[in-house]
């Protein structure tokens, strides 16, 4: 009886080189970037949207590298994320503090200011010693 397949050819014995890894060199910046801008998303709400912007070309530059392992891959992704959580946050911080004053209707409002200059009224006809 004879086998189907073809006998195994002496480069299946040959061991497996893995991918090489490389690592993105602007990975912990943008993870540093995310995190400080999600501490302080209303005092320094651009650092967040550079770390979301940094964050977003770093993963096209790893996607358009299918072959290569990236070994800080997961820190562009975390700083990417929390610059987008940080974006938001600060978004949603300036939103809260501005909508309320064009929102909001006091129950007791002080009359308008008048426009026209007050005179001082002197009483000329009373007797003065």
């Amino acid at each position: 009886m004879t086998s189907q397949f073809p006998p195994p050819s002496p480069l299946t014995d040959l061991p497996v080189v893995p991918p090489p890894r490389r690592e993105h060199y602007n990975g912990d910046a943008i993870a540093v970037l995310g995190i400080i801008g999600l501490m302080s998303a209303f005092l320094l709400p651009t650092v967040s949207i550079a770390a979301w912007i940094l964050g977003s070309i770093a993963r096209k530059q790893m996607n358009a590298e299918p072959d290569v392992v990236w070994s800080n891959k997961s820190a562009v992704n975390a700083g990417r994320v929390t610059g987008i959580i940080g974006t938001l946050g600060s978004l949603v911080l300036v939103l809260a503090l501005t909508v309320p004053a064009f929102v909001y209707e006091p129950k007791h409002s002080l009359p308008a200011p008048s426009l026209t200059p007050i005179t001082p009224q002197l009483d000329i006809t009373a007797d003065t010693p």
